[in-house]
C-alpha cells in the first residue's frame, strides 16, 4: 500500500507511482515544499522521466499558489479591527452611502476615514503645520507569513555569498568530491555527474540490460570513487554488499551476483568472493602497492598482530639463535621461547625468505624444516593434519574422476606423462596425482616450457645427487626469466619404479622428509608462514592445493578460470558417482 503522500502525488498530481516514491524516500513531504523553492529539487527532478518532471512542477506550482503567502494580502487577513468613535459611526455611515453614489474609487485595502473624524472645536482650527494626515490602516499579516518573508529576505542575502544549498545538504550542483555513496540514490548523482557513468545508465533505462564494457565502466567508476574516500585504500566486505545493494536498486535485471558474490561454503566446500567489483578492487589496490603508494596488507595481516614487550631473557634468547645452531635441545628451547618476538621482527621488517634463513643458522641444518613446522603449527593450529587428513579422500576421488572417460583431455595428458594412477606403491601414487594435477592447471610462460612449469609443483629426479643439480638449474633458468626460486619439493624416483627419497627444497636448503606428500605439506606451510609467495610458474596448483585439500582460502586469494572448470568437474564426477 502506497502513503497518503504517494497517492497525492500519483492521483492529484498525475505522477507515476515510481517517482512518486522517489519523493516520499528523500523524505519529503507536503509542508517541506510549501516552505521551499522549486530549485532546491533540482538534484532530485534529474532523476524522474520528462513526465514526471513537467507533472511535479506544475504540481509544485499549483501547491505554492494555494498557500497563504501566495493570495491576495486580503484574503490573508479576512477581518480588520478599525476602532471608531461612536460619535461618529453615523456620519461615517453616511459617507460610505455617499460614496457608493460618487465617482471616487476606493482601495479594497485601504480604508479612507478622514471625513468620519469629528470637526475640531472653535479656535483649534488645524492650520497646514499642524494638520494630521489622514489615517490609513493596512492589514495585519500573521507572524508566519512575516517570518516566511523575512526567510526569504535572508536567503536574497545568502545567495549572494555563495550557491544556494538545497535540501540534501549539498550544492545545487552536486560536486563530486563531496558525495558519499549511502545510497542508490547518491549512487544516481555519481553516475549522472560522470559522462561515462551518465551514458550507461541513460542506454539501461532504454535497453533494460547492461553490455560487459558497460558493467566495467560501472565498477571502475565505483570503485575508484570508494576507493578516494578510503584513508587506507581499502574496501570491507559489508561495503561491498552495500554496493552490490545500489546497484540491484539501479539495474534490477542484472544478477548481483555478477557484481560480489562474498565468501560461503558449499556442500562443506569453501568458495571465495569474487564480482566485478573485487576484480577492479584487486586491480587498483595492486597498482598502488606497485607504486608504492600504498603496503600491502596481507603481510601485515597474516603475522601476529600482537605488540610484545621483549624481556631481557628473551633478548638473550633470541640473539642466541642468531648466532648458534646447537646444542639442538638448547636451540629448540630458545625458538619456542621466540616465536612471538621472532614473528614481530619479521612483521615490522619485512625480511625476504633468504635472508631469514641466514638470520637463523639453525635453519640451514636438517633440523630447519622442524623448527619451522612448529612455528607453523603453533600460528594455524586449525591447518596441521589437513592435508594427511584429505588427501586420501581426494586422490581417490580424482583418481576416478581422471579414468571416468578414456577419451577425455584428463586421461590423454596422463598417458602423455607415462602416469600410471594404479600404482600399488602409495608415495608413488602421490606423486603421479600431483604431477598429473600440475600438469592440467599450469600454463607455460614466457621463457619456460609447460614441464619447467610443472616441476614448480613437484619435480622428479633419478638420483640424490641430481636432486642439488635440479636446484641450481631450476633457479639460474628461473633468474633468466625474471623470477626467484621459491620452496618446492624434489623427489627421487628410480627406473622400477619407487620413491628412494623425499626433499624439500627452501633456500638452497635441501631438507629430507619423510615422503612426498611431507615434502609438498613441508613447502606449503613455509610459505604460508613467511607469507612467501607460491612459485609463479605453478602458482594456479599451490592455489588448488590449498582451497581444495588444506580448506583455507583468504580474501587476498585469487583464483583462475582454469582451476575453478577443472574443480567444476571433478565435483559433477563425484555429484554422480554418490548418485550411483
Amino acid at each position: 500500500m502506497y502513503s497518503d503522500f504517494v497517492q497525492i502525488l500519483v492521483g492529484e498530481w498525475g505522477m507515476t507511482p515510481s517517482s512518486a516514491q522517489l519523493v516520499e524516500d528523500n523524505k519529503i513531504d507536503l509542508n517541506l515544499m510549501k516552505e521551499t523553492s522549486y530549485s532546491d529539487f533540482s538534484d532530485l527532478v534529474l532523476l524522474m522521466p520528462v513526465g514526471d518532471k513537467i507533472r511535479f512542477k506544475q504540481g509544485f506550482e499549483r501547491l505554492h499558489k494555494n498557500t497563504p503567502s501566495n493570495q491576495n494580502v486580503s484574503d490573508a487577513n479576512v477581518s480588520v479591527d478599525i476602532q471608531i468613535d461612536p460619535e461618529a459611526e453615523a456620519a461615517l455611515k453616511d459617507l460610505l452611502e455617499a460614496s457608493s453614489s460618487s465617482s471616487t474609487q476606493f482601495s479594497p485595502n485601504i480604508i479612507h476615514v478622514e471625513s468620519a473624524i469629528p470637526n475640531p472645536p472653535p479656535g483649534t482650527q488645524e492650520t497646514s503645520e499642524n494638520k494630521t494626515p489622514p489615517q490609513v490602516l493596512t492589514p495585519r499579516r500573521s507572524p508566519r507569513i512575516q517570518q516566511q518573508q523575512l526567510q526569504r529576505e535572508e536567503n536574497k542575502e545568502k545567495d549572494k555569498d555563495g550557491p544556494r544549498k538545497n535540501l540534501f545538504g549539498t550544492s545545487s550542483k552536486q560536486d563530486d568530491a563531496e558525495l558519499t555513496l549511502n545510497s542508490h540514490y547518491s549512487l544516481q548523482i555519481l553516475l549522472l555527474s560522470d559522462p561515462k557513468g551518465k551514458a550507461v545508465y541513460h542506454s539501461y533505462s532504454h535497453e533494460k540490460s547492461l553490455t560487459t564494457k558497460q558493467k566495467a565502466v560501472l565498477a571502475n567508476l565505483i570503485i575508484s570513487k570508494e576507493l578516494s574516500e578510503s584513508k587506507n585504500y581499502t574496501i570491507s566486505s559489508q561495503r561491498f554488499l552495500d554496493l552490490q545493494k545500489y546497484l540491484k536498486r539501479l539495474f534490477p535485471t542484472e544478477d548481483s551476483d555478477n557484481w560480489y558474490t562474498k565468501y560461503r561454503v558449499v556442500n562443506s566446500l569453501a568458495q571465495s568472493a569474487r564480482g566485478r567489483l573485487l576484480d577492479v578492487y584487486y586491480n587498483i589496490r595492486k597498482d598502488l602497492i606497485k607504486s608504492q603508494a600504498v603496503t600491502s596488507k596481507r603481510k601485515r595481516k597474516s603475522l601476529s598482530d600482537e605488540e610484545v614487550q621483549a624481556t631481557k631473557p628473551d633478548c638473550e634468547a633470541l640473539k642466541f639463535v642468531k648466532t648458534q645452531y646447537k646444542p639442538l635441545q638448547t636451540v629448540t628451547k630458545h625458538w619456542e621461547a621466540t616465536f612471538q618476538l621472532r614473528l614481530e621482527e619479521f612483521n615490522k621488517k619485512n625480511i625476504p625468505i633468504h635472508e631469514y634463513f641466514a638470520l637463523y643458522p639453525v635453519l640451514g641444518t636438517s633440523d630447519g624444516a622442524k623448527l619451522l613446522l612448529n612455528d607453523f603449527n603453533r600460528k594455524y593450529p586449525n591447518l596441521v593434519h589437513s592435508f594427511f587428513t584429505n588427501w586420501p579422500t581426494f586422490k581417490r576421488d580424482f583418481k576416478g574422476f581422471v579414468e571416468s572417460n578414456p577419451e577425455s583431455h584428463n586421461k590423454k595428458t596422463c598417458d602423455k606423462l607415462g602416469i600410471d594412477l594404479n600404482v600399488a606403491d602409495d608415495d608413488l601414487a602421490d606423486v603421479y596425482t600431483l604431477r598429473l594435477l600440475a600438469a592440467l592447471l599450469v600454463k607455460p610462460l614466457p621463457k619456460l616450457t609447460k614441464e619447467d612449469c610443472t616441476e614448480g609443483f613437484i619435480c622428479c629426479v633419478k638420483s640424490e645427487a641430481d636432486a642439488v643439480l635440479k636446484g641450481e638449474q631450476r633457479r639460474e633458468k628461473l633468474k633468466l626469466a625474471g623470477r626467484r626460486l621459491q620452496p618446492f619439493p624434489i623427489v627421487v624416483v628410480d627406473d622400477t619404479p619407487a620413491v628412494i627419497k623425499s626433499y624439500a627444497l627452501i633456500n638452497q636448503v635441501l631438507l629430507v622428509v619423510d615422503s612426498p606428500s611431507a615434502a609438498i605439506d613441508m613447502c606449503f606451510k613455509t610459505c604460508f608462514l613467511l607469507n612467501a609467495n607460491y612459485p609463479a610458474e605453478s602458482k594456479v596448483a599451490w592455489l588448488f592445493e590449498q582451497k581444495y585439500i588444506y580448506n583455507h582460502i583468504s580474501e587476498y586469494d585469487f583464483f583462475s578460470a582454469e582451476e575453478r572448470k577443472l574443480y567444476k568437474s571433478f565435483l559433477e564426477h563425484k555429484a554422480q558417482s554418490i548418485v550411483a
